[in-house]
């Protein structure tokens, strides 16, 4: 439902949260070169399973672009989502975790209880279950997770297992480990029971499994490059669709075409232009990002000036625009206001502006301000740096370019300032 007031506005634009379900009918907005059309055809048409890369800059909007996805999908695929934060340690990540949670996940979904009831047939059968439930306890897990119920059916017991054993791995380390070390020698045991149970649901639904892996995009660089570069084999193993979320600041590695060339195919979601690449304004870049805001909140709660500056700070990408507008409606609502004026869009702008301040080191700014120029992005680490931080966007029309986040732009003034007046350390 639309906000009517800023403290509705402040619970409609939540900024960690992407559109779904409801929000993702009433809210949503289809942007300039989207990717659901080509990834919703490359999906039905492929006849084998593919393996997919999807990328773009951390907020650009890639897990409300998949809700819709799957939206528009249908019935056509047992969809399976999750993202890696929510089940396992941004921090402690390795593929052997990764096709793990994919495979609780896959487990978990076939045996939901409340999918189901709305089905006169079992996506899988009791032979299988019991296969799959007799190796995990028996092999894998080994201590004893669960009190099976007796007046409850297999697949019940079946699917309380995976629930309690994604529990254990997410929040504890030493079971997480365990685990870890007893599937490494037995990852191909683990995917055939993959493979067996999505052949199972596609024999007895007609549906094709697609799994979609979020988040992989925020973990830390290396440790994605690792999952992706020497583990490629392993991540493209289970006979399913899989989309993984993949980062943008890879793209600008040594191995990129390496990786690039291990997978069906990959897709990148732009951000969105306010600009061209000759400075020129965009209107439907612009038209686009109002169009976000105006969906969720009564155009009479933010004035013309505030909206305009909300569009062109937030420098293309979603996840800012909707954390500018929650920030200003929150310091309106402090100051006594019923709408978001000017000022207290400048007092969000100034927020995120002193999060940049705190992250950017020095070696940064003279990244920042070599693009700045130049706006051609390049191969080097210093530039992967910057694109993955978000002070370094890049945007697309006939070519691919780059511009640094509006609102940091006056942070290299200030550095270039104080370094002239000699209060800062020269970068190496």
């Amino acid at each position: 439902m639309i906000a009517t007031n800023l403290t509705e506005v402040m619970n409609v634009f939540v900024h960690n949260e992407p559109l779904q379900g409801r929000g993702l009918a009433e809210f949503y907005v289809a942007r300039p070169k989207g990717q659901i059309e080509p990834m919703r055809i490359f999906l039905e048409d492929q006849h084998e399973p593919v393996k997919i890369l999807f990328t773009g800059h951390r907020g650009s909007g890639k897990s409300t672009e998949l809700n819709k996805l799957t939206s528009v999908l249908g019935n056509k695929f047992l969809t399976v989502q999750f993202s890696v934060r929510s089940v396992l340690d941004p921090l402690d990540v390795t593929y052997t975790d990764l096709l793990l949670s994919m495979a609780i996940r896959l487990f978990r979904q076939v045996t939901d209880q409340r999918l189901l009831r709305r089905r006169q047939r079992a996506l899988i059968g009791d032979a299988l279950l019991d296969d799959v439930y007799r190796w995990f306890t028996q092999e894998i897990v080994l201590e004893k997770i669960i009190e099976p119920q007796v007046d409850a059916s297999l697949s019940a017991n079946f699917n309380l297992l995976f629930v309690k054993l994604e529990g254990k791995v997410s929040t504890e380390a030493v079971t997480r480990r365990t685990i870890r070390e007893r599937l490494e020698h037995r990852l191909s045991e683990l995917i055939i029971k993959m493979d067996q149970v999505v052949a199972e649901v596609q024999r007895h639904a007609g549906r094709r499994v697609l799994i979609i892996v979020e988040d992989i995009d925020k973990l830390d660089l290396e440790a994605a490059k690792d999952l992706f570069l020497r583990h490629a084999t392993s991540l493209k193993a289970p006979q399913a669709h899989i989309i993984y979320t993949f980062p943008v600041a890879l793209r600008y590695d040594n191995d990129w075409t390496q990786i690039n060339n291990s997978f069906s195919n990959r897709f990148i979601l732009p951000n969105i232009r306010l600009r061209n690449f000759d400075g020129t304004p965009n209107a439907e870049g612009a038209a686009v990002m109002q169009q976000l805001v105006l969906n969720r909140m009564d155009a009479s709660l933010i004035l013309s000036d505030a909206l305009d500056l909300a569009v062109n700070m937030s420098g293309g990408l979603p996840f800012t625009l909707v954390r500018l507008i929650q920030n200003a409606a929150l310091f309106a609502r402090t100051q006594g206001k019923s709408v978001i004026d000017r000022l207290s869009l400048e007092e969000a702008v100034t927020e995120i502006r002193s999060d940049f301040q705190v992250m950017l080191e020095p070696g940064h700014y003279l990244t920042l301000r070599q693009y700045s120029q130049t706006r051609w992005l390049e191969n080097e680490e210093a530039v992967r740096e910057v694109l993955h931080n978000l002070s370094l966007l890049e945007y697309a029309n006939d070519r691919r370019w780059c511009d640094v986040h509006p609102i940091v732009v006056p942070l290299l003034d200030q550095e270039q300032a104080s370094r002239a007046r000699g209060q800062v350390t020269p970068a190496t």
